[in-house]
């Protein structure tokens, strides 16, 4: 009788012991990595083609671009093992098929291939922007790039890596379901892609959808300390009857608009709002575009109350018009009414007169971090470029990350923040007087290049000085642009464009482009 308490004190202290090794193992797998392009884009892919190759059980991968020809290798290699995982993939439709065109050719031929080893390919039912990667329940990538050359080389990029931490109840494995989820919708909704005389791909049987009449009840963001909000969100989802012609094309799912009072819903726009109106100390901004008037107020509520912002945007958002969707100007202008002065907190990362997607050096971030000095920081991250279009009219994401749990992270994105406020600028905070020579002069031939090759961080009056300086050494410059974004060099002698061909090494004259 007495060995019984010593029996029970036993078994008590190897169960706490085996329950502490688990947590300690639990704490080291359930890593979070972060990249950031371009400085440390290659790592990153190496990352992805790695995770791939050693994937077991499947992949599911969301793509919007595809130029790198990496990522098709990776996938060849997994699904050429003696036991391959299963791979499911939904691409942005406009990437593989042209409506005058059709099918993409390189795209095209990669598809055919893989699908040929076995890999399962869909098209999204509306534009594919999320950028996300889950491998066999253990690891989760969610960030702004795509797998392009463009992280590689010339955008400021994230792309985070969420590991499980072998429990269900944790965070990071609980965020890994909700993606799961959300790719689940994406595929079943998608059109299955037929490059061989294939089957259709079948459905994925959703880890936890119910439904009721049809309806499926479970497609709502479920907040925490790490959780996902999308725009499919915003959609009621219903199976398709077997044997219509969408079941036919694999789509199983649709989706219809919810609808609160007659009203849609804006899941991602109304959690951005909430975050903002509850910063009490400063805002790190850092997006490519905004085009929200709602959220553009919450941050202006959020300087009334004192809180202090800093706001870093891409090229593109610049400009001295307030009348446009884009809502950076109308912050600039509405944070100088309210300061009463003309300087504001917002830096442009500036490469371009006018820009254009084959010379853009992007800062491609779309990232949010609110209160990170204190004891309740919040990053917003993911691939939404806050839009009306992001909302409806395709796929995007923010995982909203809250707590001092996940301070290693903010510091990192903190830490891109102010390397971006700072890029090419000098120890006294000047924008770097021999870039701005550079970009105000003509070379030996008598070409100005309209285009960059460095990108440098500018204030908004800076950037608005600099264009004036570069009129100036380049007359009818300014009054000849429209059309001509597409080319590489202004002649101010003869007021005309040309592009370089560096095969030659001659210039030749660059067409003006009609804007349809």
């Amino acid at each position: 009788m007495h060995r019984l308490p010593a029996i029970l004190a036993l078994f008590l202290a190897i169960f706490y012991t085996f329950n502490l090794y688990a947590s300690l193992s639990n704490k080291a797998r359930a890593e979070l990595e972060v990249y950031m392009s371009p400085h440390e884009g290659r790592n990153s892919f190496n990352k992805v083609y790695s995770l791939i190759e050693g994937s077991r059980n499947y992949i599911h991968l969301t793509l919007y671009g595809w130029s790198d020809k990496g990522l098709f290798m990776a996938l060849k290699k997994a699904l050429t093992k003696i036991n391959p995982p299963k791979v499911r993939i939904v691409l942005h439709r406009p990437l593989y098929i042209n409506s005058k065109n059709g099918p993409h050719p390189t795209l095209h031929s990669r598809v055919k291939k893989l699908e040929k080893l076995g890999a399962e390919f869909k098209l999204a039912k509306q534009k594919m922007h999320e950028k996300f990667l889950i491998v066999d329940n253990e690891i989760l990538m969610n960030g702004s790039a795509n797998m392009s050359n463009g992280p590689l080389t010339r955008y400021s990029e994230n792309m985070v890596y969420y590991s499980s931490g072998g429990n269900s109840l944790h965070p990071h494995d609980r965020l890994i379901q909700q993606f799961k989820h959300e790719f689940s919708v994406l595929f079943n909704s998608g059109t299955d892609l037929i490059t061989h005389g294939e089957r259709i791909a079948t459905e994925i049987k959703d880890y936890n959808q119910r439904s009721e009449n049809g309806e499926l009840l479970n497609n709502l963001p479920v907040a925490s300390d790490l959780y996902l909000v999308s725009s499919s969100m915003n959609f009621k989802l219903r199976r398709n009857r077997p044997g219509t012609v969408k079941y036919r094309e694999g789509r199983y799912l649709s989706l219809a608009a919810k609808k609160i009072e007659g009203n849609k819903t804006w899941n991602v726009r109304e959690m951005l709002i909430r975050e903002i109106d509850k910063a009490k100390d400063n805002i790190l901004v850092c997006l490519n575009h905004l085009t929200l008037p709602a959220v553009k107020d919450a941050f202006i509520r959020a300087v009334q109350r004192g809180v202090k912002i800093h706001w870093f945007v891409d090229n593109y958002e610049y400009s001295t018009k307030t009348n446009s969707k884009a809502q950076t100007p109308k912050f600039v202008a509405e944070y100088q009414n309210i300061m009463q002065q003309k300087k504001t907190p917002v830096r442009v990362k500036w490469y371009s007169i006018i820009p254009h997607p084959r010379y853009a050096l992007l800062n491609h971030h779309k990232f949010i971090l609110i209160d990170s000095a204190t004891d309740f920081p919040v990053l917003l991250s993911g691939s939404s470029n806050m839009s009306k279009s992001a909302e409806f009219t395709q796929f995007d994401n923010i995982v909203v990350h809250r707590g001092l749990r996940f301070s290693r992270l903010y510091q990192k994105f903190a830490d891109e923040f102010w390397q971006l406020w700072k890029l090419n600028r000098t120890a006294e905070d000047k924008p770097s007087p021999k870039l701005i020579e550079l970009f105000t002069s003509v070379n030996k031939d008598g070409f100005m290049r309209i285009h960059k090759k460095t990108p440098l961080s500018l204030t908004w009056d800076e950037v608005k000085s600099l264009n004036t300086a570069i009129y100036a050494a380049a007359p009818g410059l300014k009054t000849k642009l429209s059309g001509f974004d597409h080319c590489a060099f202004y002649d101010y002698k003869t007021e005309s464009f040309a592009t370089w061909k560096s095969k030659k090494k001659v210039y030749k004259a660059c067409i003006k482009k009609t804007r349809r």
